[in-house]
């Protein structure tokens, strides 16, 4: 058994002084976070403070046999262990420091031993400690500080703020712009494991965090609060779904998957809201969810599409328009910009030049235009094929991996 493993079994079966002894033997590159984690959630301040005061930290060095991406957060111990943090990235599932009980032998007794889950307000004091501590123990506690928000941990985030934690630049950027990063991921996966109650606190309090800022809006952010297949449905409740519009960026929504996840709870009143941020003012869109809602039986949600659609429809408005754009059609040339835009999607770089960043038509076999109207086509985007690109629905995902 090496130094930290000997520390560890100290702090569960021995006294503050023993650990302490131990903790004063370590070397460098040898462990003490573990055994500073399992005294914040099972033992208790006069543990914490021994550990501490021997040099304790919650400096992490991976083990050279040990493979992956990240490191541990084991300051993320006093924490509320919901089932959300537990899928986080930066902790071990199957590590007894995350669990809400713990059972070992005594060597010396033969003695069989539990401890539970230190009570909040204790916990709450221990973190109050190491906040005090903070650049002793290396504890970045505005991290901790979006970890224990997504743990419900209210009375922790309380003492955390007390401090002056508050969400990093990079944290705030992560949730108002996404991205790749494995932040991200690990935020969008963590939401999927929330209750419904649990999802309204967290997703206030980091709204509130940001600082007014709208939070980043993607398909993961859509499966994470509705999925039939697991029994997830929270999206459409009324309260969350006016909470979503205002608060997430409406420009990176898919307002047809919205829409057509309203019709299929048959939600009026989330269908009305979608018609007051004007996604149901074209006549084809309109015409659309009409064909949907009917198709899937929702008579209540296709009364008001009906009704929505007699109250806006203007005949000679309609008239004029489909004219327009019969004559656009019928003039225009099959590598026209105005058809070409129609399959495919693309920006301009500084130079002039066009990089695609997706397709939308339907073909196996396509040929990349040369020029979409004056410009050059220049670059093919990392993602414009991909079955993981961000924001593409099911059919499309399925589409790109054949």
């Amino acid at each position: 058994m090496n130094n930290s493993a000997l520390l560890e079994a100290a702090v569960l079966t021995g006294s503050p002084e023993e650990a302490a002894a131990i903790c004063k033997t370590l070397a460098e590159g040898e462990n003490s976070c573990r055994a500073l984690a399992l005294a914040c959630r099972y033992r208790g301040l006069d543990y914490v403070k021994a550990l501490v005061e021997s040099g304790a930290t919650f400096k992490y060095t991976r083990p050279d046999v040990q493979g992956g991406y990240f490191t541990l957060f084991y300051w993320l111990a006093p924490l509320e262990m919901t089932e959300a943090l537990r899928r986080g990235f930066f902790i071990n599932r199957t590590d007894k420091c995350f669990d809400n009980s713990i059972t070992l032998t005594d060597v010396r007794s033969g003695t069989v031993k539990a401890y539970q889950t230190l009570p909040m307000e204790r916990r709450v004091d221990i973190v109050r400690y190491l906040c005090e501590n903070k650049e002793r123990v290396l504890l970045d506690i505005n991290e901790l500080l979006f970890y224990s928000i997504i743990s419900c941990s209210r009375e922790i985030t309380a003492v955390l703020k007390e401090f002056g934690a508050k969400f990093t630049e990079k944290r705030t950027t992560i949730l108002t712009e996404g991205g790749r990063s494995f932040e991200w991921q690990e935020y969008c996966y963590m939401l999927e494991y929330l209750s419904d109650e649990e999802t309204f606190e967290v997703m206030r309090d980091i709204s509130a965090e940001v600082g007014g800022k709208i939070l980043h809006f993607t398909d993961a952010i859509y499966w994470a609060n509705y999925n039939p297949h697991r029994k997830v449905f929270r999206l459409f409740k009324l309260e969350f779904f006016r909470f979503i519009l205002d608060n997430f960026n409406e420009k990176k929504m898919n307002k047809t998957q919205l829409m057509k996840g309203a019709i299929n709870e048959n939600s009026v009143e989330c269908l009305a809201m979608c018609a007051e941020k004007g996604w149901l003012k074209m006549p084809k869109k309109r015409d659309e969810m009409i064909e949907y809602a009917s198709k899937e039986q929702k008579t209540e949600c296709t009364a008001f599409l009906l009704d929505f659609k007699n109250k806006n429809f203007d005949l000679a408005a309609e008239r004029v328009k489909a004219e327009k754009k019969l004559e656009q059609e019928l003039n225009a040339a099959p590598d026209s910009a105005s058809e070409l835009k129609k399959i495919w999607s693309f920006k301009k770089r500084e130079d002039g030049g066009l990089i695609i960043t997706s397709y939308k038509g339907t073909r196996g076999e396509i040929i990349v235009p040369e020029k979409i109207g004056k410009s050059d086509v220049v670059e093919i985007g990392e993602y414009a094929f991909a079955a993981n690109a961000s924001r593409i629905n099911i059919e499309k995902r399925d589409f790109s991996r054949k």
